[in-house]
């Protein structure tokens, strides 16, 4: 960093690449890698740790917010990325403008995007389904409704299908996790039957990433351990 104060950070960049090379090599080759850059990059800077993810054999990149995007485009990455928070109201031509994947996380949310987007230039949707975390995500209930929101929508595709898991770093026992995975399953299955039978799946964060290596499904989503720390003491045990 330029600051001439007492503080610095320094970051390698070898290793953050070399760790996501990992994931890279315990994955099926056919499964994706997301690596997720939130929060600068947790701390290690948002362009740095998404070019050294990149180098490292990352598919996609990961964000909270569409400013973080906007910060990855300015700074000439054109690797596709995923916004894995809310999409604000007003924001959605933006973030077509930036060529983002984008997460609907509620019902509302799909209808906010559907009035915004323009079929020039469709939306690319991944719906978020709730099976057990309870922060966001469409309820097993309105999946084939918001399917099918986003499906006749115009400016809107449906591409991606996703969860998150509650708890599998805060235990050994993955009973809950293992549910919640037979849910996902469930409800990918019935999106296939409703005729949303090629889209992305994803669901595993790093722990899941770590534990059950053949079950990313179509891609896996590697935050905290691309820096190179254990999801928990669990996880390793």
């Amino acid at each position: 960093m330029n600051d001439p104060g007492w503080l610095r950070i320094e970051v390698d960049r070898g290793v953050l690449s070399a760790n996501i090379s990992e994931f890279r090599r315990i994955l099926p080759k056919t499964t994706r890698l997301m690596a997720v850059v939130k929060a600068d990059g947790y701390g290690h800077g948002l362009t740095i740790a998404a070019r050294a993810f990149l180098d490292g054999g990352a598919d996609t990149l990961g964000v909270h917010a569409i400013d973080e995007a906007a910060r990855l485009r300015d700074a000439g990455l054109e690797a596709p990325i995923l916004l894995l928070g809310p999409l604000a109201d007003g924001d959605t031509a933006r973030a077509a403008a930036l060529d983002l994947d984008v997460t609907a996380v509620s019902m509302d949310a799909i209808r906010t995007m559907a009035s915004a987007a323009s079929p020039d230039r469709p939306l690319r949707v991944h719906l978020k389904l709730d099976t057990g975390i309870h922060r966001q995500g469409v309820s097993e209930t309105d999946l084939l409704q918001a399917a099918r929101l986003v499906g006749d929508a115009p400016g809107l595709r449906l591409v991606g299908v996703s969860s998150h898991f509650a708890d599998i770093e805060d235990t050994t026992d993955h009973a809950w996790a293992d549910r919640q995975r037979g849910k996902f399953t469930a409800a990918c299955a019935a999106l296939a039957a409703a005729g949303f039978d090629d889209l992305c799946r994803h669901m595993s964060c790093s722990a899941a990433a770590i534990l059950w290596r053949d079950t990313g499904l179509d891609m896996v989503r590697v935050g905290i351990s691309a820096y190179g720390v254990w999801p928990s003491r669990e996880t390793l045990v």
